[in-house]
């Protein structure tokens, strides 16, 4: 779930979700992939205050506009869906806003908004970590399977949202679906056949 923001200028208003701020106190802590998120475009982030809903009820006001007209129609498809979407949007944004007298969309044309930089971030989180003598890697409650010859090596986990990769040595070794499970075993098969043969090869 994307975080709710409003943007003004080179900065962001949050709300106080974990993808955001871990914890308000005894001290103020980000969510530190965001925070690297935040340094990588160049914008600021300012929080809305526990329990101040005017400080964010814009934003929950159109969540609300959302879930009304998704309970109001029927879709016979994604394609449905996102074209009645963006037929109720392109309405909204014509339609004149009471508090500035404007619709969104003439107001839109008269934003200056900071482009992006061309580079994309990687959305990953990196975790160092040390390959089992079975050469198995520990990350998040489960174990993941890399080549034999990785076993007792020093790898780093590249967390994606939905994969996982070890590298060793600044080489990708192995990728894996990111399972959000517990104590579970992700094995590759090849790096099982790999592991069998060596042990076949010590008897």
């Amino acid at each position: 779930m994307l975080p709710a923001y409003r943007w003004s200028g080179s900065s962001g208003r949050y709300d106080n979700l974990k993808s955001v701020v871990l914890r308000r106190t005894p001290t103020l802590e980000y969510n530190p992939q965001f925070l690297d998120f935040a340094r990588f475009y160049g914008f600021s982030m300012y929080l809305c205050n526990p329990y101040r809903g005017n400080e964010k009820g814009r934003v929950e006001r159109l969540i609300r506009d959302i879930r009304v007209f998704l309970a109001g129609e029927s879709f016979e498809s994604l394609e449905d869906l996102n074209r009645k979407f963006a037929a109720w949007l392109n309405k909204r944004n014509a339609t004149l806003h009471r508090s500035t007298g404007h619709a969104p969309i003439e107001l839109l044309a008269k934003e200056r908004l900071l482009a992006l930089p061309a580079q994309e971030y990687a959305p990953c989180r990196i975790v160092p970590a040390v390959v089992s003598k079975t050469a198995l890697v520990s990350f998040d409650c489960n174990r993941y399977s890399t080549p034999t010859s990785c076993a007792l090596k020093a790898v780093d986990v590249l967390a994606y949202p939905n994969t996982v990769k070890i590298c060793c040595a600044g080489k990708t070794v192995a990728v894996h679906r990111r399972c959000f499970d517990k104590n579970q075993t992700i094995q590759n098969p090849l790096h099982a056949e790999k592991t069998f043969a060596a042990n076949q090869r010590s008897v």
